[in-house]
């Protein structure tokens, strides 16, 4: 990607589907606690089956789809946010996670510097984020030559499932 050529050996998508049911009020610890346990089941289950649609797309294109575990979680994060952990020798940076601390706690660890328009400088490498609220109403071969030969090395991308309509 350095030359301007797009070298992509894996692409990590993440599918956020928001939690929009409220919690009653009037629960005890032990009947909210199986509350969200129900509301965790059914989100597992709407984004295996977001799983099972990517897969039966991409594996015909000879794409292996990998669910990320809590492990690969952290994997990700810390190599986002530290991207000098991958100059380290045989490191892995799962023996720094602890459970109990929040993302930003377990691997953010440098400062951040504001660029001179955009973006930021952290951890000796120059971040710039981009965010598309919506894909366009056309595409062409020039768009998608355009947007991989910006000067990123990262394409992460989050995705939203919208809500589905049989009509019939």
């Amino acid at each position: 990607m350095k030359n301007n050529q797009l070298r992509r050996e894996q692409l990590v998508i993440f599918l956020s589907k928001p939690i929009t049911t409220n919690t009653p009020l009037t629960l005890n610890p032990e009947q909210e606690a199986a509350h969200y346990r129900s509301i965790l089941k059914t989100m597992h289950e709407a984004l295996e089956h977001q799983h099972s649609i990517m897969v039966s797309i991409l594996t015909a294109s000879g794409c292996k789809i990998v669910p990320m575990n809590n492990e690969a979680h952290a994997r990700h994060y810390a190599h986002f946010l530290n991207p000098s952990y991958s100059t380290r020798f045989n490191f892995d940076p799962i023996g720094l996670f602890r459970p109990e601390e929040t993302i930003q706690e377990n691997f953010w660890h440098s400062d951040c510097q504001a660029g001179k328009d955009f973006g930021f400088f952290s951890d000796g490498y120059y971040h710039n984020i981009v965010v598309l609220k919506r894909r366009p109403q056309r595409t062409s071969a020039g768009m998608v030559f355009n947007l991989t030969n910006l000067p990123f090395l990262d394409l992460p991308m989050q995705l939203t499932p919208l809500a589905t309509r049989c009509s019939g």
